[in-house]
């Protein structure tokens, strides 16, 4: 190669290579730039999450806490049914339970079961119903109780809802579905 041609190709890497280097330069920073976009984004959303999940969880352990409350009136009714005084006063306890708490965080079965389990105590008390109906209703409220309780509790497992992916209603530790009375111990048991 000649002393024109050597010449000729310094010049031009000279010009090329500072255009290529602030070319990189700036790629660097775009891509920095839409990097922590993103990740500010998926902070957001991330906390948005958790903040919904944390809501979730409250609402639930309300409803637990109503449920278990309206499950011990209703023990107490069948245990107590044949003496008319403590029936009454437990009968006006559910009365407020089911006015009360209940109203925030009963869903559709629960409400009908209550409302079947308060006609028993009225038709028990008339002389057409036994202690036996009573319990039996009795019964299909706790599990109305707790089918709707693992209902909310499947709502709040879903995978979508979990910050990073979540584990889609799995248990982390055996992979087993998540469930509330087996794994927790918080759901109504007889």
């Amino acid at each position: 190669m000649d002393e024109e041609t050597k010449r000729h190709w310094d010049v031009r890497l000279g010009i090329v290579t500072p255009i290529v280097t602030l070319l990189g330069i700036f790629g660097g920073l775009w891509q920095f730039q839409v990097g922590e976009a993103s990740r500010e984004k998926e902070a957001r959303e991330s906390f948005s999450r958790e903040k919904t999940l944390d809501f979730r969880r409250q609402l639930w352990l309300q409803q637990l806490d109503a449920y278990r409350t309206i499950s011990k009136t209703a023990g107490a009714i069948v245990a107590y049914h044949e003496d008319k005084a403590k029936l009454e006063e437990l009968n006006r306890a559910f009365l407020a339970d089911y006015w009360g708490v209940m109203i925030l965080v009963e869903d559709e079965e629960v409400s009908r079961a209550m409302i079947g389990f308060f006609l028993e105590i009225k038709d028990y008390q008339a002389g057409w119903s036994d202690g036996d109906r009573l319990k039996h209703r009795a019964s299909q409220l706790v599990d109305a109780c707790r089918r709707s309780s693992e209902r909310t509790w499947r709502t709040i497992t879903r995978w979508e809802d979990w910050p990073g992916g979540g584990d889609g209603g799995k248990s982390a530790s055996n992979g087993r579905p998540v469930n509330p009375a087996r794994d927790n111990h918080m759901v109504l048991q007889r």
